[in-house]
């Protein structure tokens, strides 16, 4: 939000405008939305991968263990 501040050039320090109110200004995304994008684009990449790879077997384990599955044996 500071950067988009600056960046507005016209919104000083004494100014009073909300976050949401700069968000409107500057038509930008917050970033948790985009870090939020990133990470499912990543979970993409790892359930699309083959099922002998580790990153694919953490991932399926790990919902198993969410989910209150056993996870096996192996």
């Amino acid at each position: 939000m500071k950067c988009q501040r600056q960046i507005l050039g016209t919104i000083h320090w004494l100014s009073f405008v909300t976050n949401i109110d700069l968000l409107a200004l500057t038509s930008l995304t917050t970033l948790s939305d985009v870090l939020a994008a990133h990470c499912i684009s990543v979970f993409g990449h790892i359930a699309r991968l083959e099922n002998d790879v580790h990153a694919h077997m953490a991932l399926h384990r790990h919902v198993a263990l969410s989910v209150v599955r056993s996870p096996g044996r192996d």
